[in-house]
């Protein structure tokens, strides 16, 4: 009679988890933080929650960093690859974000968004990585703004 507990306790290993590892469930946001301070940037996040859920600054920022390279302050929305489009639309064609990004840009800053995706380390292997993809809103990219 086979019993499971009898057998891993004599050394048997279990069968190997579907769960992805703690480096596989690592957020955009805890990756974005991580990348900011690789690249020696001051960054903070600066959305908020209210009753569990986020609001983004200004309906479209998580994060503001200081880049001291390029003397710029730099507003990016951290998002997984497959979402990267949508957040894009949203700040270039959500009217109220268009304004707010324009304003953002004319003023100086640089608007990045930042999407995390895992990739293959090897073709055929299981080991994966996280890579970012970064697409930079600029002033050509936003709906014209608004004639009076």
């Amino acid at each position: 009679m086979f019993c499971p507990s009898y057998s891993l306790l004599r050394g048997a290993r279990p069968a190997r988890s579907t769960m992805p590892t703690a480096y596989q469930r690592q957020k955009p946001s805890q990756l974005t933080y991580q990348e900011c301070a690789r690249r020696n940037w001051k960054a903070d996040r600066v959305d908020r929650f209210f009753s569990g859920v986020a609001r983004d600054l200004f309906g479209f920022l998580d994060f503001i960093a200081l880049d001291p390279h390029a003397s710029t302050i730099v507003g990016i929305q951290a998002t997984t690859t497959n979402n990267q489009a949508a957040r894009l639309s949203k700040i270039t064609s959500d009217r109220k974000c268009s304004e707010i990004a324009r304003l953002w840009l004319e003023c100086g800053g640089r608007i990045e968004v930042w999407g995390w995706g895992l990739l293959l380390v090897k073709r055929g292997g299981k080991a994966r990585r996280w890579v970012l993809t970064r697409n930079v809103v600029r002033l050509d990219d936003l709906n014209p703004p608004p004639s009076f």
